[in-house]
């Protein structure tokens, strides 16, 4: 399973070795790392995260003793020619923005609020970090000033700032001299964004996609719902399938009893997406049912026509209406005329993305 990130930037303190925070906060361009994209070295060049690699990464790590020196917030504008921006997997050449902030080992107040935010990533509690953006023409940079905001209102940090929240969504700031942001409308689940001199980021809170059942189908899908963002956790009765050498990328691995409880002790809301891929007809409707009595937000089930007609007969006779069937995407995928292992996936996954695009616009209305 992968680090928690933020336990590795904890470790690196705790030792007194300091950190660099690179993100980016503004680009041009067709770029894969928009606003939020954040990379964290060690004093020794070991890195976690990503803000896309080429020019932009090697040309902080090759800086990286003079950043952390400094003790600063500082901008570095990166201007891409079409080469540069190829390193990128950008379509032509543009500009990134980067965010470069040393943590120090002795800044007391930014590891704690690193030690909330770590709380906050392993319980999937929702958040805002709020970061001080120094002006792109200064010639110096600030220091580095940022606060953490909870949905109750509760900031940690070095920043003092004061906040509005209101039905988890930040509604103002207000900076120590006075100046009120208002961020009317900006919800917890829209991208980092930059408003006048604070980069908002929402931190915590992840579109989680289940895969029950960890054969070989489910081992192909982990590792490309890793890669496109989803928080991915898979489930199985089986010990010997639900390994971190079968699966590498996944954030967690859960060996079940059975799959009488699959969803016991897991917090299963609008932003989870179930993935039913057991290996027996009688475990994906024992899962399915289970499933539609949560508040999922997506239901897929693969199968043939038959399984599936089926599994829907003998739920309708213990009680599920057709009505609730309806929610369930199967057959599971985009319809590109998928046959191969490898092709289902692609459609899994495409579908997934679709309804996570779904969900995002209806918070955001």
């Amino acid at each position: 399973m992968k680090q928690n990130i933020y336990e590795f930037i904890l470790n690196e303190l705790e030792n007194k070795k300091p950190v660099l925070f690179a993100t980016i906060f503004k680009r041009s361009g067709s770029s894969p790392r928009g606003a939020g994209a954040f990379m964290v070295l060690s004093q020794d060049g070991r890195m976690m995260g990503t803000i896309g690699g080429g020019k932009v990464e090697a040309t902080i790590r090759d800086n990286l003793g003079e950043y952390l020196t400094k003790s600063q917030s500082q901008i570095i504008q990166f201007h891409l020619s079409e080469s540069d921006a190829a390193d990128l997997d950008m379509i032509c050449g543009g500009n990134v923005s980067v965010l470069v902030e040393s943590i120090l080992p002795n800044q007391t107040a930014l590891i704690k609020m690193l030690a909330v935010m770590k709380e906050t990533t392993q319980t999937q509690t929702n958040g805002w970090l709020v970061s001080q953006v120094p002006s792109p023409d200064a010639q110096e940079g600030l220091g580095v000033k940022k606060a953490y905001v909870l949905p109750d209102g509760t900031v940690s940090g070095n920043w003092d700032i004061k906040v509005e929240v209101k039905n988890q969504q930040l509604i103002s700031i207000t900076l120590p001299e006075g100046n009120q942001i208002d961020t009317q409308g900006y919800q917890i689940n829209r991208q980092a964004q930059l408003i006048k001199k604070c980069f908002i980021e929402p931190i915590g809170h992840f579109s989680k996609v289940f895969l029950i059942g960890a054969g070989h189908i489910a081992q192909k899908l982990a590792l490309i719902t890793s890669t496109v963002g989803f928080k991915t956790i898979v489930l199985d009765d089986r010990a010997e399938y639900v390994s971190k050498e079968r699966f590498p990328f996944a954030d967690s691995l859960i060996v079940l009893p059975d799959f009488k409880s699959v969803f016991s002790g897991l917090t299963i809301d609008r932003d989870s997406y179930l993935v039913i891929v057991t290996r027996g007809h009688s475990s994906d409707k024992d899962v399915l049912s289970q499933a539609l009595r949560t508040e999922a937000g997506y239901i897929g089930m693969i199968g043939s026509k038959r399984k599936i007609l089926t599994t829907f007969d003998l739920l309708m006779q213990e009680g599920v209406s057709q009505e609730a069937l309806n929610k369930v995407h199967t057959p599971i995928g985009l319809s590109i005329g998928a046959e191969t292992p490898e092709e289902i996936t692609i459609s899994i996954v495409a579908e997934l993305i679709q309804e996570r695009a779904k969900i995002k616009d209806l918070k955001n209305k």
